[in-house]
């Protein structure tokens, strides 16, 4: 499954997570993970956080901690955050791999924001 990670370096990168996609989230983060829905990406899109980051000390993730609206509420996104499609099915909501339109689109508005809230270097 297609993927967007993006690093508390504020580096973008197209990650392939093998099927199931639970156990490929498992192996990036450990034992506890959340999938958010943050107002700042398009409803169809979920963010995957490490749970146990502040835990683990983690650097914060300015660029999830924008989408997070952070700047709201206080609580920061700490680590690495990977970023997926959501879907629907007869079971409830499910993860899917992202579409070559919605890598182009997020990388495009993900690209955007680390450079308007932040200095790329």
């Amino acid at each position: 499954m297609i993927a967007i990670r993006v690093t508390t370096e504020k580096v973008l990168d197209v990650i392939e997570i093998e099927p199931p996609v639970y156990k490929g989230l498992h192996e990036l983060f450990g034992d506890y993970f959340e999938i958010v829905r943050p107002r700042g990406l398009k409803h169809q899109f979920v963010m995957i956080v490490d749970e146990s980051g502040l835990l683990k000390e983690l650097p914060i993730n300015l660029v999830g901690s924008v989408l997070y609206e952070t700047h709201i509420h206080g609580q920061p996104i700490v680590g690495d955050i990977i970023i997926m499609r959501e879907i629907h099915n007869y079971d409830g909501a499910d993860l899917a791999s992202l579409e070559a339109a919605d890598v182009s689109e997020l990388i495009e508005f993900l690209n955007d924001i680390a450079s308007r809230y932040f200095i790329v270097e």
